[in-house]
């Protein structure tokens, strides 16, 4: 899962978008978060072949950012345990420059995020 997360990551011209902003808000993302957070990315550019990068990281940021405030109750569990996280996601857990461990946040939470945050994300509220 990780090699496709990568993958489409670089075909949307989103590499290191997950890093940096994971670096800011001290919180790790699971392959499975990734790819659910840019499958609609890469469905909307298959229709419209085209891709406003601004927008899409404006987006991205709105949903990581509530995954990071708001988790999924699964994702608390992760919360100061590095052989759990290192269990659901091997790997992923960098050392944080500042000293903060990093939160952890799977694909639950981006789906709580996407259910929360729906219509403040573009394109989509006009659907609801």
């Amino acid at each position: 899962m990780e090699r496709l997360a990568r993958r489409l990551e670089m075909e949307l011209g989103l590499q290191g978008f997950f890093e940096r902003v994971g670096d800011e808000l001290a919180t790790e993302f699971s392959s499975g978060a990734r790819l659910l957070l840019l499958v609609p990315l890469a469905e909307a550019r298959e229709v419209q072949q085209e891709l406003d990068r601004g927008s899409a990281e404006e987006s991205l940021w709105k949903l990581v950012s509530e995954m990071a405030e708001s988790p999924a109750e699964t994702d608390h569990a992760t919360e100061g345990n590095p052989y759990l996280r290192e269990r659901l996601e091997p790997g992923i857990v960098r050392p944080d420059p500042t000293g903060r461990r990093p939160r952890f946040r799977s694909s639950l939470s981006a789906i709580k995020a996407f259910w929360s945050k729906f219509c403040d994300i573009p394109p989509f509220c006009g659907e609801t």
